[in-house]
């Protein structure tokens, strides 16, 4: 399950990276890491932190038991606190000119009209199998504790480009809770989808 998702997410990291979707870099400490390490740790962590959670918490729907469950969901929130306080801490060291944003934006919509035509094929393959859609739901429940950790500490929250005037603004809290589980719910979902079906068709999960 690890590493298939660690092979999909390969993908996906190189295709944003060579489409120039995937902006911004990596550091260890004050080092730059190349762009081939900064592909390989982004495959490594931001997918299976949370598709292992989700397989353990889904896998136990026919025969219940609360030990993986309390398991994966420790995991995502000490994982999630640990990550926020981190980067809380690294904005309060800087200074405002050090601040890096990193924005996800809609910069190639042709892209993302086709990640949604690719999703919306994966949905006819999701709801064959009891497991999956328990897998898919509770992947979008643990990406939504990450962003609701996360959104406090003023580390990771939603922000739209002004229309009649340069810039950006944080929109109400409405907009952010809407935003966020969009997020959870499609883009980070849908789109590792293939982490769980890939090895359960191949036979290597139940």
């Amino acid at each position: 399950m690890y590493l298939c998702s660690v092979g999909w997410h390969l993908i996906i990291e190189t295709a944003l990276h060579f489409t120039g979707m995937r902006k911004g870099s990596v550091y260890l400490g004050t080092y730059r890491l190349p762009k081939s390490l900064e592909i390989i740790q982004r495959s490594m962590v931001e997918g299976p932190a949370f598709c292992v959670p989700a397989y353990l918490v889904s896998s136990q729907w026919h025969e219940p038991n609360p030990w993986p469950v309390i398991w994966a969901i420790l995991v995502v929130i000490l994982g999630s606190i640990y990550l926020a306080k981190s980067d809380y801490n690294n904005l309060k060291k800087s200074e405002p000119e050090e601040k890096l944003y990193m924005r996800r934006a809609m910069n190639n919509p042709v892209g993302m009209v086709l990640l949604a035509f690719i999703n919306t094929g994966l949905l006819f393959f999701i709801f064959q199998h009891s497991y999956t859609w328990m897998y898919l739901i509770f992947y979008a429940l643990f990406v939504v504790l990450f962003y609701a950790i996360h959104f406090p500490f003023g580390v990771r929250y939603i922000e739209l480009e002004r229309e009649n005037a340069p810039g950006f603004y944080r929109p109400n809290f409405g907009i952010q809770v809407l935003g966020l589980l969009y997020d959870s719910a499609y883009e980070m979902t849908l789109l590792i989808s293939p982490a769980y079906l890939l090895p359960y068709y191949w036979g290597w999960i139940v």
